[in-house]
């Protein structure tokens, strides 16, 4: 199967060039934007972050003078949960067991809401920290005849970042689907939801039919090569998870929880305004993986 990820970015970026808001400031040479730094779980993530453990570059050119602010607020998480046709019954009973320990793994302030899809999008439960509330929203949920689409997929992400409200620094939408197909472009308007929110989008995807070759193993994280919706993800600044039907449900629970990580918010001058979204690179010392949102140039 040919490696479809550079088709794939290059309709994103177009999307971007397009006039897709990002979590950026206005000015030509100034630049606001939020890191994820991947942990092993939420609760003991640790230690925090100082500017001297960033590396940014722009094209060549080093960027010294950043600075960066941890997140102060509680989570949001929307849950956007596939209860459609596409699952078969392993696929299931991971995905109902793994949202239930994921939710388990945040902190107790943590504020959850709950959207499902089949051919339609229904919200569940809105945003509550109650976790008996979460908990019994996440037991009723029921596996429906009905088929997902790329359209209702979409939808459902718009509605994830809607019930989340003014999302607060690092808020997160997490999306189950055993369906993960389409070219980004019909996920149009759901990447610019969750642009102009400052929503992290992390998927948690069955389907391994548009990725080229077989992913190692029962659980990867799929960056140079993104399914449909891992890519849609990584332009939010998240990142996609591809499980097997093998996969367990605590090991897929714990391994989501720690790509959400610990989030930061990011401001910095440039010395230059940015010519090109892909010529901007961060890194952070000590870390093997960082994700923030892709960059549309603020002045063209």
């Amino acid at each position: 199967m040919p490696n479809t990820t550079p088709i794939r970015m290059s309709i994103i970026a177009f999307i971007l060039a397009a006039g897709l808001a990002t979590a950026q400031d206005t000015t030509c040479t100034a630049l606001r934007t939020m890191l994820t730094v991947p942990g092993k779980e939420m609760q003991s993530f640790a230690p925090r972050l100082t500017s001297g453990d960033l590396h940014i570059k722009l094209g060549k050119e080093e960027i010294k003078n950043a600075s960066i602010v941890p997140r102060s607020t509680p989570l949001n998480i929307a849950i956007v949960g596939d209860v459609g046709a596409s699952h078969n019954k392993t696929t299931w009973t991971v995905t109902q067991e793994a949202l239930r320990r994921l939710i388990s793994l945040f902190p107790a302030d943590t504020r959850v809401s709950l959207v499902t899809f089949d051919d339609r999008v229904n919200q569940q439960l809105a945003l509550t920290p109650n976790r008996e509330s979460i908990n019994g929203a996440l037991m009723a949920i029921a596996q429906s005849k009905g088929k997902e689409s790329e359209e209702t997929i979409g939808q459902a992400i718009t509605a994830g970042v809607s019930s989340l409200g003014t999302a607060n620094l690092g808020d997160v939408e997490v999306l189950v689907t055993a369906r993960d197909r389409g070219e980004p472009d019909k996920y149009r308007a759901a990447l610019q939801a969750l642009a102009a929110a400052g929503v992290r989008l992390f998927v948690i995807s069955f389907d391994r039919s548009g990725l080229p070759g077989t992913p190692p193993g029962p659980m990867s994280i799929s960056i140079n090569r993104p399914t449909p919706l891992g890519a849609i993800a990584r332009f939010s600044g998240g990142v996609g998870i591809v499980a097997a039907n093998g996969v367990e449900a605590e090991g897929l629970a714990k391994g989501t929880v720690g790509t959400i990580g610990d989030v930061y918010g990011l401001t910095a001058q440039l010395g230059r305004a940015i010519a090109k979204p892909e010529s901007l690179k961060i890194d952070v010392k000590g870390r093997v993986m960082v994700f923030y949102p892709a960059f549309s140039p603020p002045c063209r």
